[in-house]
């Protein structure tokens, strides 16, 4: 048996695709705090990280995209 394989021609075909850019739905935003004592509550959180793609929120923009999210989900889903 050969150490190393010929790779099937389709790869490269796929290698030639383009692929379009998927946005961010922002749904796992993970709280940041600027002093220890407030962490855990999340109405003193400062800034929210994307876990997704690492993009930083300040608290009111968290907030408009939380209550967004499954509208946003769910027109992710239909397309």
């Amino acid at each position: 048996m050969p150490l190393f394989r010929k790779s099937p021609k389709n790869v490269e075909k796929r290698r030639d695709e383009t692929v379009e850019p998927v946005a961010c739905p922002h749904t796992t935003l993970i709280p940041r705090w600027d002093s220890a004592a407030d962490v855990g509550n999340l109405d003193r959180a400062t800034r929210f990280l994307c876990e997704g793609c690492n993009q930083e929120f300040d608290a009111e923009e968290a907030a408009r995209l939380r209550a967004t999210e499954a509208k946003r989900v769910a027109d992710t889903l239909r397309n």
